[in-house]
């Protein structure tokens, strides 16, 4: 399960920088991306069906969160 949780937490990292840092070179969006892509594998491999489902929810509920917060923070005002 820690594998699950560190490949999580390294794609929304990646795609955060993505979207901040270097917007518009698209590696480490991609990598994050296969990152995420990559837990949701592990957990359905590994785990089952049901635990598979539930990581790929987290996933989705996570990276629409930071893309709302990351478009409504005071950060594109300094930029």
């Amino acid at each position: 399960m820690g594998l699950i949780i560190t490949l999580i937490l390294v794609g929304l990292v990646l795609i955060f920088a993505e979207i901040l840092l270097i917007p518009g070179v698209g590696v480490a969006g991609i990598l994050g991306l296969l990152s995420m892509g990559g837990s949701c594998f592990y957990a359905f491999m590994e785990f089952g069906n049901t635990t598979g489902a539930v990581v790929t929810a987290v996933n989705v509920v996570l990276v629409v969160a930071l893309t709302v917060y990351v478009l409504r923070a005071k950060t594109w005002k300094r930029m």
